[in-house]
C-alpha cells in the first residue's frame, strides 16, 4: 500500500509581540497600562468574571505596547 499523506499549508496568522515583554522598557511600559486598568478588575465579584476581565486587559495592554506581526498575503501568485 502506498501512503498518500498530503502537506498541510502553514497558515500565516498575526500574532502578538510579546517577546518584547523582555526589553526592560517595554516591560515598564505595559506594567504602567496594566496598572491603569487594575480598578475595572477588582469591581468583578465572580472570579471567572475578574479573570475575564483581567485577560481582556493584558491583550489590550500587550496589543498597545507590543503590537502585532504583520501577515504576508495569502492569494498565489500567477507568474
Amino acid at each position: 500500500m502506498e501512503s498518500t499523506a498530503k502537506k498541510k499549508k502553514k497558515k500565516n496568522t498575526a500574532r502578538l509581540k510579546v517577546w518584547k515583554l523582555k526589553e526592560e522598557s517595554t516591560k515598564q511600559e505595559f506594567a504602567q497600562v496594566t496598572a491603569d486598568s487594575i480598578n475595572e478588575v477588582l469591581e468583578d465579584e465572580n472570579v471567572e468574571d475578574k479573570w475575564n476581565t483581567a485577560k481582556a486587559e493584558w491583550l489590550k495592554a500587550a496589543e498597545q505596547v507590543c503590537g502585532w506581526t504583520k501577515v504576508p498575503p495569502s492569494h498565489n501568485r500567477m507568474w
